[in-house]
């Protein structure tokens, strides 16, 4: 029983922390990218530019994980439909970065900023989803008290 606490809690932690991410993100660079385009978006090129690519190819993966060892451990419990939603909520937001943004991240890259207000809406959204993740798996902590 502590085992599926533990991993629960630990889902929840891992969907919320890529959440600080994306805020991050958002606030931070997005908010300098948009800032004076082309020159702002000179960050991205050179020997020292930003780059958050190890972040996100890699952590995404710890809250995929933690969410399938959570389904089988909740199968047969009511936690199980908010972990299928907030999993599913969190793929969906992983969908709009990988083949929304990420065609308009290489426009950026490039100096392109004829989508640059696309860009940013599906960066909100991106967003939105993630954050309602992270809540969602709260919401499964507090059914999971009952």
């Amino acid at each position: 029983m502590m085992a599926k606490k533990i991993i629960l809690n630990l889902y929840v932690v891992s969907l919320l922390m890529q959440a600080g991410a994306s805020l991050f993100a958002y606030f931070v660079v997005g908010s300098t990218l948009l800032k004076s385009p082309p020159e702002s978006l000179e960050m991205l090129n050179g020997e020292f530019s930003y780059d958050s690519s190890n972040f996100w190819n890699v952590f995404p993966n710890i809250p995929t994980i933690l969410f399938l060892i959570a389904i089988v451990l909740f199968w047969k419990t009511e936690v199980k439909s908010f972990l299928i939603i907030s999993f599913s909520i969190f793929f969906i937001a992983g969908l709009v970065a990988i083949f929304l943004m990420g065609p308009l991240n290489d426009e950026l890259r490039q100096g392109i900023i004829d989508n640059i207000g696309q860009w940013r809406m599906y960066e909100t959204l991106q967003l939105i989803l993630i954050i309602c993740s992270g809540f969602v798996a709260m919401y499964s902590l507090n059914k999971n008290q009952s």
